[in-house]
């Protein structure tokens, strides 16, 4: 028998992480960086966008959603292509919030509880979304008309309107999940920050509905003559890069709401700091995408939009991947600690979700590739509660 350094526990000879803390027996240090716990084949700050915003898709088939991400992707910009550019606005604003609900179908992320799951993650954000995006641009037009006839217009008021839009996105944003996230069955951080991820999704395409609505209201699906590079990247804005900046920055903040181990999320210092610093990335993006949008035009305006919204994507992913195995490391180091077995662990017989080898009894970890049993899909935990049981 082997032993954890990290938390002392023994171990199989043949082991390579350890089935309680996580911690690898060749190096990567204290919180394993090299090897991401959801999915230990990548790093943690891979650009995978599966298995940052659906982790536990690792052990039902993330081929499946990698190719609908794909056709995500793919599908509003051929029909852009095609001429049929409202359609292809839809299209991209709504397939990322359908794409969640399939999820949540596929891994039982509603824990049975399907109608209230819908409601704080979909229909309160379609709601608080429109209603709010209507208010806001209601305003700014009247600001701008009023702005105007007093000839005190300033190119750069257009930046302060971001400031009230980040704190409005991010506050309404995240009302559904909380209510979730303090529920029993949904008491820790990756069902809080999935939650705020899809409320997220949700509430960004409801707010580009809105914005594209008096085009999309005209009737006139079709176009003769399209602007391809100005509306491929209003479609990829719509369909992937908002929806997974916004959606990243809610989920952070329900992470911080949720907090590290078991036990409904609640109210803290921690969230409200958290929640001031997403509301001032979202503020620093809204300006800087307003600011290239005043300053440029033509070729150099959509491509430096539609960049810069790849930049801010990409970092955000990363702190999305890196929150979550943080947690998953840190819970279980704790409670190593305490002498305890998570929740989330296998219980009796079980094997891993990613690689299909046995578990050990209370394992949190995979002992042969490091996968956290708590990113297993719940309908997978079932299944390997049952098949212990019938053992």
């Amino acid at each position: 028998m082997a032993t954890c350094a990290q938390c002392n526990r023994e171990l199989p000879d043949i082991a390579r992480y350890c089935f309680a803390c996580g911690a690898d027996r060749y190096g990567q240090g204290k919180n394993r960086t090299d090897s991401y716990a959801v999915q230990p084949g990548e790093t943690v700050r891979s650009l995978n966008v599966i298995t940052s915003i659906m982790p536990q898709a690792n052990g039902t088939m993330p081929q499946t959603y990698r190719f609908a991400l794909v056709l995500v992707i793919a599908a509003p910009v051929v029909l852009m292509l095609a001429g049929f550019v409202s359609l292809a606005l839809v299209m991209a604003s709504v397939s990322m919030p359908c794409l969640y609900m399939f999820y949540f179908r596929d891994v039982n992320e509603w824990e049975d509880q399907p109608a209230l799951t819908f409601v704080a993650t979909t229909l309160v954000s379609i709601i608080t979304g429109v209603l709010f995006t209507r208010i806001w641009m209601t305003w700014q037009v009247a600001s701008d008309r009023a702005a105007s006839a007093s000839g005190s217009y300033d190119a750069m008021q257009l930046l302060r309107y971001s400031l009230p839009v980040a704190v409005g996105v991010v506050l309404l944003a995240q009302a559904g999940p909380i209510l979730l996230a303090r529920q029993d069955d949904y008491d820790d951080l990756i069902d809080a920050m999935t939650f705020g991820i899809a409320s997220g999704v949700t509430f960004a395409a409801a707010e580009s509905l809105s914005v594209f609505w008096p085009l999309i209201s005209t009737g006139a699906w079709r176009q003769d003559e399209v602007d391809t590079l100005y509306w491929t990247t209003q479609v990829l804005v719509a369909g992937v890069f908002k929806p997974l900046i916004v959606g990243s920055f809610i989920g952070i903040c329900l992470a911080a709401f949720a907090g590290i181990g078991e036990g409904p999320g609640r109210f803290s210092q921690r969230h409200s700091r958290i929640t001031a610093t997403v509301i001032i990335g979202l503020f620093a993006y809204l300006s800087i995408h307003d600011a290239i949008t005043q300053l440029t035009d033509g070729v150099t305006q959509t491509v430096a939009s539609v960049l810069w919204s790849a930049v801010v994507a990409a970092y955000l992913l990363t702190r999305v991947r890196m929150t979550l195995h943080l947690a998953l490391i840190e819970a279980a180091t704790e409670a190593a600690a305490r002498d305890s077995v998570p929740k989330g662990s296998n219980k009796g017989i079980g094997f891993c979700p990613a690689c299909r080898m046995p578990l050990l009894d209370g394992a949190s970890f995979c002992t042969a590739c490091g996968t956290a049993t708590r990113a297993a899909s719940k309908a997978a935990r079932r299944d390997m509660a049952t098949e212990g049981a019938a053992s």
